[in-house]
């Protein structure tokens, strides 16, 4: 399920991100597994910063 969230987090649409939310609210993912595997997908600068920005919205922010 976390290769899933991740190709969620990355397409961005309303409908992705409230599938990802409800994910994590139920247990079924967890949020550092699912940036790991995002951060795994060859992105370009502009969709790396969009899809981190999807991840916050849904997940809060990154621990740093």
């Amino acid at each position: 399920p976390h290769d899933l969230a991740a190709v969620k987090l990355l397409a961005g649409r309303p409908k992705d991100l409230a599938l990802v939310k409800t994910l994590a609210e139920r247990g079924l993912i967890r949020a550092a597994s699912t940036r790991e595997r995002l951060s795994s997908i060859p992105q370009d600068e502009r969709r790396r910063v969009q899809s981190s920005q999807n991840a916050a919205a849904v997940f809060g922010p990154a621990p740093t």
